[in-house]
């Protein structure tokens, strides 16, 4: 499989007896680096790593994770390429806009500053966070730049790279304490955090920022507005008034995956239409006005999966893969301004949320995206029959939700509008009563 499906499907040729599988991760686990413990365990949480070489020199990593259930335990192995061998080296390769590539460039000049690529798990913020680092050597290549990872996922050709792994159990990361005072004392220019998830990695990102240096790292968040939230956490204890002060935060953006369709074998409205019974074509006459409705996307330019595939996307005993052809970042990008600055610090982060959103031009297929969210961008790629409109769906809101939801919005302005009418209309005598 070239391209990962980022969805749970059922592949029957690969199907075992569960003895089987118990057996074969205890071997695979003898193969791994970073355990806590000499053998696999099933009734407590876990973590490794498994490097394996294959073919033509390519070099994978799997990311091995238990977690105990009531049912039993759930094992997760991420797959991830190695080295100069990973498939994607550019900001476009990966999906980003043009008008997006020249906001990293713009970011990636200056001088100090935290840029924090966010997303949820498998969205491909390592990938893009190794593409940043290779920009910034090739438009600034007489700095030097350090990173901390857990563990080093994609090797770097300037970079001084360090695994520093953190134990689930561990009370404490001497190691990774050791290492950040270090940090200072090597003349660094740019430091790269893999990610902030607690208060140490808090720690190192405001004491490094504070310094005046670089910092680019990623978290899990689910927008770039977010990210303010996530680092405000006591968990993170990032102080509101670093993140409000201006400069500090250069640039957020939070991005998702989303399958592409098949350029060869998509389909239009009407011939998916055609695949479907009653009661689904309803369904898609409601999506399609849903559609129009609230992004003023015609439903001519969009277009559908063809679960049928064809010779350019059809795989052997992966039928779930046909009418794709990998995938896409979409992506929402938010660089602070003064005015943002001021309603973080007073912790508004409905006003941040209401004044970024204002900044947008509300045209979905204009080149301005500013203000605009990833399901914006989103809609623009499907509206150029790059996406099918489900995968968005999928992966942010329902449409029928979104509708439902501007009815609502729409209901509230009306009554507002109506009270106001009636109290000035009152009070000016313009109803016909007593002035």
């Amino acid at each position: 499989m070239s391209e990962p499906l980022n969805r749970y499907v059922t592949l029957p040729r690969w199907e075992l007896p569960t003895d089987v599988l118990v057996a074969v991760l205890a071997v695979a686990w003898q193969q791994s680096r970073g355990g806590a413990a000499a053998e696999i365990q099933f009734k407590v949480e876990q973590q490794a790593a498994i490097d394996v070489s294959l073919k033509d020199s390519v070099r994978v990593r799997l990311r091995m994770s238990t977690m105990p259930t009531e049912r039993g335990a759930t094992i997760t192995f991420r797959l991830q390429r190695l080295g100069a061998q990973r498939l994607v080296r550019t900001l476009e390769e990966a999906g980003y806009l043009p008008e997006q590539v020249e906001i990293f460039e713009r970011a990636v000049v200056g001088k100090g500053g935290l840029t924090t690529l966010a997303g949820t798990v498998g969205s491909g913020k390592s990938v893009t966070l190794a593409i940043l680092m290779a920009l910034i050597h090739r438009m600034r290549p007489a700095i030097k730049g350090v990173s901390f990872e857990d563990p080093v996922e994609i090797e770097s050709e300037w970079m001084h790279q360090r695994t520093i792994a953190r134990d689930l159990h561990a009370d404490d990361d001497r190691e990774f304490r050791a290492a950040t005072a270090a940090l200072f004392r090597s003349a660094v220019d740019v430091f790269m955090l893999g990610e902030v998830r607690d208060a140490d990695a808090g720690r190192v990102v405001r004491a490094v920022l504070e310094s005046g240096h670089s910092v680019y790292t990623t978290t899990h968040a689910r927008s770039a507005l977010g990210v303010f939230s996530k680092y405000c956490m006591p968990q993170i204890g990032i102080p509101i008034e670093t993140l409000a002060t201006p400069g500090m935060l250069r640039l957020n953006v939070y991005q998702s995956l989303l399958l592409r369709n098949c350029p060869h074998c998509s389909l239009p409205p009407e011939a998916h239409a055609d695949n479907l019974d009653g009661q689904g074509r309803g369904r898609l006459a409601t999506t399609l006005g849903h559609i129009e409705e609230l992004f003023g996307v015609a439903r001519q330019g969009l277009r559908f999966r063809n679960p049928m595939g064809c010779d350019h996307c059809r795989r052997l005993g992966l039928q779930e893969l046909n009418g794709y052809a990998g995938r896409t970042v979409v992506a929402e990008m938010v660089e602070p301004d003064e005015t943002m600055c001021q309603l973080i610090l007073k912790n508004d982060m409905v006003g941040l949320l209401r004044y970024w959103r204002g900044l947008s031009d509300g045209d979905i297929g204009s080149t301005n995206l500013v203000g605009k969210t990833a399901m914006e961008v989103g809609m623009l790629k499907a509206s150029q029959g790059l996406i099918d409109p489900r995968e968005i769906e999928r992966d942010f809101d329902a449409f029928d939700t979104l509708a439902q939801r501007q009815r609502i919005e729409k209901q509230l302005a009306a009554r507002m509008h109506a009270a106001r009418n009636s109290v000035f209309g009152t009070k000016l005598g313009l109803t016909g009563g007593p002035a």
